[in-house]
């Protein structure tokens, strides 16, 4: 005999009733190998029959492919051919995922029985009285109480949703393509979204009709009609649960501030500088500044490396690590294939060659990143004076891929260009991606907002290693052309 003084299990297994504090009458069959085969939940008012619960196992056991409908009496019993395995699949059978039994998340086999209960005025009694509803009675399917909600990072070059339950508990993660609406279109982002949602969605085990929540923090959206553009789009494609839409720039901000305000710089494919005051109001600028994030200084590197060959610029490291990373043999065979055949060579090259570089001390390629970090700064100096902030002790954080994974340069120049303006200022290099600040949205909205349950989501999130990079990424060297 087990208690369940906190809930959990039932919880766990799906069937607690969370506003009133009970659960669901629940059966569950489990093989010896922790995999639930049999699961039958019903309304409080609907006993158990004991005859059911001793058939189903019978059945299990069997091997075959139809139930086992032996008779129960004592001595009249067909005996099972074998104990319960994995080995084959019965029938019928209908997969629910999401049902976990301890220590394992493999849910291979279940099967949920629904079937009219017993009019009983309310008291709880056995099927085996045989009291049915009278026909025409509406009947409905007992809910699942696993409620989740949902996180989406839509960006200009990948697209990452998470399924994140009511107690912060990470549940499942969905990765997909470019999600800006400035390029496939607003139907086309919003088909990107709602395929990686039901990955996530897949994963976590739960429907969409699961979802109470969903928070999306999207790049393209930039100017006051966007949000309702894309709102109208991932309508048209089936979200039905409250959204929230809003730029990428807010979403490290929300991941990393404590409080959940201050100023927030991303720096990925593009810059955005945002802030978020404790009123909730917003403003955020970028994507449209002077340097464009990889983008502008991708051009950078390839401006200074061609510089170098005809006699403009100085002599930098770039040269031969650019020319190593795309397997040219020379700069102007690299200036010939973009001039004349169209191609580029892309961020995911001159990223890793301009920080290696700076990082060994090359001065054309400190200086690039420097310049780079300083615009950065700026962006958030001038809200800091435009919101007169200098006096304060802001949250200031540093998000997007090239400050987290591009070494301490950077930080280091964006750290001590906003300190010199704001001196109290709490700087803090991101170490959460930024779809955990949709995350943490989704669950303010859903009035699960408190301290406890946003440190579970970033602890699982952690421990649970969600946003490893995928192996085997694609590293050629120019991209494009004929």
């Amino acid at each position: 005999m087990l208690s369940d003084i906190t809930k959990e299990v039932s919880k766990q297994y799906g069937v607690l009733l969370e506003d009133e504090g009970v659960a669901l009458r629940g059966l569950f069959i489990i093989d010896p190998d922790g995999i639930v085969r049999y699961e039958l939940i019903h309304h409080l008012s609907v006993g158990r029959s004991v005859e059911e619960t001793l058939r189903v196992p019978k059945a299990l056991q069997t091997g075959e492919l139809c139930p086992w409908t032996g008779n129960l009496e004592r001595g009249r019993s067909a005996r099972p051919k074998r104990p319960l395995t994995r080995s084959r699949s019965l029938c019928p059978v209908t997969a629910v995922a999401g049902v976990p039994t301890f220590g394992t998340r493999d849910v291979r086999f279940a099967v949920s029985t629904f079937r009219p209960a017993p009019a009983c005025a309310g008291e709880v009694c056995s099927p085996s009285r045989g009291n049915m509803v009278p026909e025409g009675t509406p009947l409905r399917r007992a809910q699942r109480t696993m409620k989740v909600v949902v996180g989406v990072d839509g960006g200009n070059t990948k697209t990452l949703a998470v399924a994140c339950n009511l107690d912060g508990e990470l549940r499942g993660v969905g990765r997909g393509g470019c999600s800006n609406w400035e390029g496939p279109g607003a139907d086309g982002a919003a088909e990107v979204i709602t395929q990686t949602a039901r990955e996530a969605l897949g994963m976590a085990g739960a429907r969409s009709e699961d979802m109470t929540h969903a928070h999306m923090g999207l790049a393209g959206v930039d100017w006051p009609e966007d949000p309702d553009r894309m709102r109208k789009a991932l309508e048209k494609a089936g979200w039905r649960c409250p959204l929230a839409i809003e730029n990428d720039a807010f979403l490290p901000l929300r991941a990393e501030a404590p409080e959940g305000h201050g100023i927030g710089a991303s720096a990925g494919t593009g810059i955005c500088c945002g802030i978020i005051e404790p009123s909730g109001d917003k403003y955020f600028y970028g994507a449209f500044t002077d340097l464009g994030g990889g983008i502008g200084i991708n051009a950078n590197v390839i401006q200074a490396v061609l510089r170098e060959e005809d006699g403009r610029g100085r002599p930098t490291a770039l040269t031969p690590a650019l020319l190593e990373a795309t397997g040219h043999s020379s700069i102007t065979e690299l200036a010939y294939d973009i001039h004349r055949r169209g191609k580029w060579v892309p961020k995911r090259v001159t990223d890793p060659v301009l920080f290696t570089c700076a990082a060994e001390g090359d001065r054309v390629a400190v200086e690039i990143v420097t310049e780079f970090g300083r615009e950065l700064a700026l962006c958030v100096t001038n809200l800091i004076g435009r919101y007169e902030l200098a006096a304060e002790d802001p949250a200031v954080v540093a998000g997007g891929s090239l400050f987290m994974k591009t070494g301490p340069l950077l930080f280091g120049v964006f750290r001590e260009a906003v300190l010199s303006v704001a001196p109290r200022a709490r700087l803090i290099l991101a170490d959460q991606p930024p779809v955990m600040g949709a995350v943490r949205g989704a669950l303010a909205a859903a009035g699960r907002g408190d301290p406890e349950i946003w440190d579970r989501a970033r602890r699982t999130a952690t421990e649970g290693e969600w946003f490893r990079e995928d192996a085997g990424a694609d590293s050629g060297g120019i991209v494009g052309g004929n």
